[in-house]
């Protein structure tokens, strides 16, 4: 099965690595971890932390942290007030702020929206939009406003980050963020929908 299909059908997941248990616990725990961990396998630099939320959301947060997101918010694109339950429709803004603490010779950003059970709705990044920032400044503060409808069934969402150096985490993976935004979607004017 794949990582999404773990998520959905486990309820607890062993992580091994030759024969070593590295991880034990909750299916969205030892999934982000292992993402994390292949992200960046051969680099001293990098690091990973996880704490779940008081709504259950795990957030996992990883990489080099050569640059990386200051704040990340979902906001009311008229009223510009953060957002924790959308109605379909609303006119949202994902705002993301980024600081470079070294010298990279590209900087991209990449968005994931999943499910409450973790399964990929919509994901894009800079490097696919042609937006790429080449060499960015030690010290810069860097700026994006990503608008969008609430076009979404009702439930519950979550918006992941990644701040890398080309169109994958793979590569140069300075931050990546799980569930860095979470927030729920209610129907309250249009016809009843799901997804």
């Amino acid at each position: 099965p794949g990582l999404g299909d773990v998520r959905a059908l486990c309820d607890r997941v062993i992580l091994l690595d030759k024969g070593t248990v590295l991880k034990d616990g909750d299916p969205d725990e030892v999934v982000d971890f292992y993402n994390a961990m292949i992200a960046d396998r051969e680099n001293a630099k990098f690091s990973v932390e996880q704490k779940r939320n008081d709504k259950g959301w795990l957030h996992t947060r990883s990489g080099t942290f050569e640059a990386f997101a200051t704040s990340v918010n979902l906001l009311d694109a008229k009223a510009l007030t953060l957002v924790s339950t959308a109605v379909v429709g609303q006119e949202l803004l994902l705002r993301v702020d980024i600081e470079v603490k070294e010298p990279l010779p590209k900087l991209v950003l990449g968005l994931m929206l999943r499910d409450r059970t973790g399964h990929v709705i919509w994901g894009t990044n800079t490097w696919h939009t042609r937006q790429i920032l080449e060499k960015p400044v030690v010290g810069q503060k860097l700026h994006f406003d990503i608008a969008f409808d609430c076009d979404l069934g009702p439930g519950s969402y979550s918006f992941s980050t990644a701040v890398t150096g080309s169109d994958t985490h793979l590569d140069a993976n300075y931050e990546w963020q799980d569930n860095v935004v979470v927030f729920d979607v209610v129907n309250t004017t249009r016809p009843i929908f799901v997804g």
